[in-house]
């Protein structure tokens, strides 16, 4: 009798002593994955990012673009081609990269914020994006932003049919419906670029504006880290900016370009900080709309400042 309650005793002891070991390994297991998911930013990959995964690579992506806005700009200045365009279409560069801008953005929004029936998403925010930049486009006379709201409350009309009419599970409606209407106001936004350059001092006022985005853009690709990188973005974007107003046109004077040039500085560094802090930033769509998100939203505030302080 006593042997046998012995063996029970120890047989209880070493399943408890096997379920202790159990426990432990798991645990440690649980932690480890928890690292490497930390580690990789919930993507899945390991190693060092590559390509367009990088932030400074994006910051340099952008910086092109920017000084693409620039360069399109400008040409609208140059005899060789203005004598070749209607006197209505000299910013044709400057339209077809706004048009450009919209849809990169209107492609890659539903990857960036995870929107659910990406296909239906993305043809909404076209319309509004791509539509809003035709209706600038084709505007005379002030105000030339005068069609863009109709084009936009149009969109968002789409957007509630696509949010009724949508494929698959109804939850997080009001996520996806937001997201698609932001992305209609972002996509839209690049038509911003072309009516600040027809505004007075238009070419000056975009050129300096883009050239501080791309400044802007170059410096947040840089090595410095926290709140040196902020403030030398903000300090490259105003510098940039207030030099190209000193020696452009005399419509735009320096002040106003330091002070379009700080704005842009605080949209690039905001964005920085958040985008680095966004593991959908993996997909190759996100990253798209991520690199000409900066430069479609900096239109809005360069056409802004223009109107308050250029006139």
């Amino acid at each position: 009798m006593l042997t046998r309650r012995g063996g029970r005793t120890a047989a209880r002891a070493a399943r408890a002593g096997r379920i202790a070991r159990a426990g432990r390994t798991a645990r440690a297991g649980r932690t480890a994955r928890a690292g490497r998911i930390a580690r990789t930013g919930r993507t899945g990959r390991t190693g060092p990012a590559t390509g367009w995964a990088r932030p400074s690579n994006r910051a340099v992506s952008t910086a092109a673009l920017g000084a693409l806005v620039a360069l399109a700009a400008y040409s609208g200045h140059v005899p060789a081609v203005t004598s070749r365009l209607p006197a209505e279409w000299t910013a044709l560069p400057v339209i077809v990269i706004a048009g450009l801008l919209a849809l990169a953005v209107a492609i890659g929004w539903p990857s960036l914020l995870a929107i659910p029936a990406r296909l239906g998403a993305t043809v909404v925010m076209i319309l509004g994006g791509v539509g809003g930049v035709l209706a600038v486009a084709y505007s005379r006379g002030e105000p030339f932003l005068r069609a863009l709201p109709l084009v936009i409350a149009f969109a968002i009309l789409l957007a509630f049919v696509h949010e009724l009419t949508r494929p698959g599970p109804r939850g997080h409606v009001v996520e996806s419906l937001s997201g698609v209407v932001t992305g209609v106001v972002v996509a839209a936004s690049a038509s911003a670029w072309i009516a600040a350059q027809r505004t007075s001092g238009g070419i000056g006022l975009v050129v300096a504006g883009a050239v501080a985005l791309a400044i802007a853009s170059a410096v947040s690709a840089t090595r410095l880290r926290g709140w040196f990188r902020s403030i030398a973005t903000m300090v490259a974007a105003a510098g940039a900016a207030g030099t190209i107003a000193y020696i452009a046109p005399p419509d735009v004077r320096p002040l106003a370009g330091t002070v379009l040039g700080l704005a842009v500085g605080v949209v690039i560094t905001s964005l920085d900080a958040l985008f680095h802090r966004l593991p959908a930033l993996e997909g190759r769509l996100a990253r798209l709309a991520a690199v000409a998100l900066p430069v479609s939203l900096c239109g809005v505030f360069v056409y802004i400042i223009g109107r308050v302080l250029v006139g």
